[in-house]
């Protein structure tokens, strides 16, 4: 397809794309997730969760900034205010502000201090924090696909075994199919293993709809 031709959603993937195919170490994105279906979305996590240059993201997806960022910065009243750690951290540090886990000063603008944060470039240790955070998020991503595949190949399988069980009913149903008793024994057998996989795929799917749930809801996004 031309460009000129497609919609607002097909336009602003087209341009994700030469975003992430471009050789840069510093990306600016402003509300990425907007118009992007859930396949496009993910797939824009993936890509992003792999870059090993700066990401500065202005988002309203908590999910997607919990999953991407180690450093959020607070714009209010003036002043700027950092946090380490993702949006979450974000939400309970600015909770307990006054305490020492989340205890901090603006970085500009407005201070009762006259000591300033320093953003110049990244510490070891927050290189190395980085780093973890980067190994936990694929981990959780890799989970999260896994469980994802398992539910549609059972939810599949079943359809097929659903439709298979039917059609051996028909059959089963009809008289003519025990005027040969050694078809008639074949069919039952056949009906009975479709059952029994049946059965495992209920469960297999249920099982990772569970896991699938729990973990969707560990990341905040039920």
């Amino acid at each position: 397809k031309r460009i000129d031709v497609l919609s607002g959603g097909e336009k602003a993937r087209v341009s994700l794309a030469k975003i992430l195919l471009s050789p840069v170490n510093f990306l600016i994105m402003d509300e990425p997730t907007n118009h992007l279906d859930i396949q496009s979305k993910e797939a824009l996590e993936d890509a992003l969760e792999g870059y090993d240059g700066t990401l500065l993201l202005i988002s309203h997806d908590r999910y997607f900034l919990d999953k991407l960022v180690n450093r959020v910065i607070e714009i209010k009243d003036g002043s700027l205010r950092e946090y380490e750690g993702n949006y979450t951290d974000y939400l309970q540090r600015r909770a307990s502000r006054d305490g020492h886990l989340g205890r901090t000063e603006p970085i500009y603008g407005k201070s009762d201090s006259d000591s300033k944060m320093d953003v110049t470039a990244p510490s070891k240790k927050r290189k190395e924090q980085k780093r973890i955070e980067a190994e936990a998020r694929q981990k959780v991503s890799k989970e999260r696909h896994r469980l994802q595949n398992e539910i549609a190949y059972c939810e599949n399988r079943i359809q097929e075994l659903e439709q298979q069980k039917v059609d051996l009913e028909k059959f089963m149903a009809d008289p003519k199919s025990y005027q040969d008793g050694e078809h008639a024994a074949s069919l039952q057998k056949e009906y009975s293993a479709v059952k029994d996989e049946l059965t495992e795929l209920f469960e297999r799917w249920e099982n990772s709809q569970i896991e699938y749930e729990a973990l969707m809801e560990k990341l905040g996004q039920s």
